[in-house]
């Protein structure tokens, strides 16, 4: 007795369909974990631009979260990466005494695969 493809269809798709179910949700474990974490962190841009008389030749270090610190030339950029997702807050400090800056420190978001960016202006007299 031959089977019609018709009746062969009606056999095979309930197996097919649990399993699609049984992979629908399930986590793509064909990355490393470690390059899974990576994805989900970004990366934050700071730049500084200074101005006036009597600028401040060292430079700054900028912080975040009080915990990480890079250098940044008083006209320059610097990027911390490798973040997490999420808020961060950003202080310039080591600012010699004769300059000022605005919003500092500051709230920046950072997103998870991109960069964020950051810009301080500087105003020395």
């Amino acid at each position: 007795m031959s089977t019609s493809p018709r009746r062969a269809l009606r056999r095979l798709l309930p197996a097919a369909l649990v399993l699609a179910g049984a992979c629908i949700g399930q986590q793509d474990t064909t990355l490393p974990l470690d390059q899974q974490q990576q994805m989900r962190t970004g990366n934050l841009d700071v730049s500084a631009a200074t101005s006036g008389t009597n600028p401040d030749a060292d430079g700054y270090r900028v912080t975040i979260n009080e915990d990480l610190s890079l250098t940044l030339a008083s006209n320059g950029r610097t990027e911390f990466s490798g973040l997490s997702a999420g808020d961060y807050q950003v202080q310039l400090r080591e600012v010699s005494v004769n300059c000022s800056v605005s919003d500092n420190p500051r709230t920046v978001t950072v997103y998870a695969e991109s960069t964020s960016n950051t810009a301080f202006v500087v105003q020395c007299s």
